[in-house]
């Protein structure tokens, strides 16, 4: 049904008042509104029952590991900001949604407030990440960021995003989506405020937004895509999972690395045994080799070496791994969303004027980007073998209490 005949359907009613009438037309008009939302609603609460699930989840595993790293603080930061995205933004998105042709002005820019804020504070923790990755891989001599530091820089990136989206929250606001003069009633909805709807200041603040995104996107695709060169250099020449132990073994006694330790060792062994004789003023030991079994247990030493250095090599590949699946989701989703933002605020598009499916396609791509919100648990899960190992021992011992 269209507008005109919503009035002529509550204009029919003569029992009704004035005030009435005008109810009796917003009420109609909202229920056509919620209809073409029916979609979004819907992946909400998906995206809210799986987040809230997902990042109490990663907060429970994380919080009980005693050895902190700045990437874990970092994970736990984007964990507790999607965590309030889940329990506030997308609740205030519900109300917003379902009030949006009589809402209120500042209801509108608390939305967009938290919409921003959240959105800004993902991103830069992200950028955070992929800093410590990069120093870690790439500059393993460096300075580190360690936790504490971790922990003073996400309280900071949390307070700079709020001052930063202060200008979005200025010019947001409700358009006017259609006036009807004679019953006295303006239909809205949130977006760019009339007031700042042919302001140069709504060009100033998108143009401000892209370019935040940019400066935190772009240094992310490049330090990845240096991690990635870097790892490829370091991977092993020798095979793959494939090789038999026995085989690994045999590449692990040729390695360079491999040598260079068990030569320490041996040298080691000489001049303990130089010294310790020499003391007893006796015949000088220097071109004395350790005992086979001294050799042998090098050897041995000498393959426990290379195994543990390999398996933390693939652990950390994986986590880095985990990482950038994380973050190329969210620029692919963000990016959708603003681009949709700026269309939307060039055209001036009303959702509320598009069709049932048109206006439901539409609004899930544009809020596509709270789907980070709920992604990150189940890409742990997938790619983390030990946040898998320790979910399960946390399920089970709730499941026991």
């Amino acid at each position: 049904m269209e507008v005109d005949e919503f009035i002529q359907f509550c204009n029919q009613s003569s029992t009704l008042g004035s005030s009435d009438r005008k109810n009796c037309i917003l009420r109609s008009v909202q229920d056509q509104v919620i209809l073409k939302y029916i979609a979004l609603f819907t992946y909400l609460a998906l995206v809210t029952l799986v987040g809230v699930i997902g990042n109490s989840l990663i907060l429970a595993v994380y919080f009980r590991r005693t050895r902190k790293t700045a990437t874990i603080v970092f994970i736990e930061a984007i964990a507790v900001t999607d965590l309030l995205t889940n329990i506030l933004v997308i609740p205030v998105t519900y109300y917003v949604l379902m009030k949006s042709v009589a809402i209120e002005t500042y209801l509108c820019r608390i939305y967009y407030f938290l919409n921003y804020s959240t959105s800004f504070i993902s991103v830069v923790l992200l950028l955070a990440v992929a800093v410590v990755r990069y120093r870690k891989i790439c500059l393993p001599f460096a300075k580190q960021v360690t936790a504490k530091h971790a922990r003073l820089i996400s309280v900071g990136i949390a307070l700079l995003c709020i001052t930063l989206c202060v200008p979005h929250t200025i010019v947001s606001g409700r358009a006017t989506v259609q006036e009807l003069p004679q019953e006295g009633i303006s239909i809205y909805e949130c977006a760019i405020d009339d007031y700042f709807v042919e302001s140069l200041w709504t060009k100033v603040v998108n143009g401000f937004s892209i370019f935040i995104f940019l400066m935190c996107c772009v240094p992310v695709t490049v330090m990845y895509s240096k991690i990635g060169i870097e790892a490829q250099r370091r991977r092993p020449t020798y095979g793959h999972g494939s090789l038999q132990r026995r085989d690994v073994s045999e590449s692990a006694a040729n390695s360079d690395s491999v040598k260079d330790h068990l030569n320490c060792k041996i040298q080691l062994e000489k001049e303990n045994a130089t010294s310790s004789l020499s003391r007893d003023n006796d015949t000088s030991l220097s071109e004395q080799k350790p005992s086979p079994l001294k050799e042998t247990r090098l050897q041995r030493e000498g393959s426990s070496y290379f195994y543990r250095s390999q398996r933390g090599a693939w652990a950390l590949n994986r986590t880095t791994l985990m990482l950038l699946t994380i973050s190329v989701i969210y620029i692919l989703t963000n990016l959708t969303t603003l681009v949709l933002i700026c269309t939307r605020s060039l055209i001036k598009m009303k959702i509320s004027s598009l069709s049932v499916l048109s206006a439901s396609i539409f609004s899930i791509c544009l809020y596509l980007f709270i789907l980070n919100s709920a992604v990150n648990a189940i890409i742990y899960i997938a790619l983390d073998r030990n946040f898998r190992i320790d979910c399960v021992k946390l399920i089970k011992g709730l499941w026991q209490q």
